[in-house]
């Protein structure tokens, strides 16, 4: 069931030739969300399994391989191919991981920029320089001002 699944899903990717080329271009027109989900599940072989299929090639170069791990040795033959497909899914999700909190941090922004901008704050912060330079005046440091608005 296990190879019949990987089949199913290899099917709706392009030839792996394409999919190993996309992949070390990072193109973003072969490489979709779903698509880069299916390449890291099914498509991505371990150390393991590319040194037994590396050991294979070598034994028989000309024989055929099954699709999936045709896949599989194509995407093997590719640099740091797990960290460029993790680092690729990441900057496809950018956005969309961004987009819940973006709202937000503009609300922050702007509660910032009224706050530094309002009269009533800074009427305020001096009331309470005032009272505390005051307080600060009948200590044997005499007239030591914190600071003036």
């Amino acid at each position: 069931q296990l190879v019949v699944a990987k089949e199913a899903a290899m099917k709706a990717l392009p030839k792996p030739v394409d999919v190993a080329q996309a992949i070390y271009r990072l193109d973003a027109a072969v490489l979709t969300k779903d698509r880069i989900q299916r390449i890291r599940d099914h498509a991505c072989p371990s150390r393991e399994q590319l040194a037994e299929m590396k050991a294979a090639r070598e034994a028989n170069p000309v024989a055929p391989w099954a699709l999936p791990e045709s896949y599989m040795w194509e995407v093997g033959q590719i640099p740091l191919y797990q960290p460029r497909l993790q680092c690729f899914m990441c900057l496809q999700s950018y956005e969309e991981n961004l987009a819940p909190v973006q709202s937000t941090v503009c609300e922050i922004i702007k509660a910032c920029q009224d706050v530094r901008s309002s009269a009533a704050v800074r009427e305020f912060l001096g009331c309470v320089l005032a009272c505390g330079n005051y307080l600060n005046g009948g200590t044997n440091r005499g007239q030591a001002d914190g600071f003036d608005l």
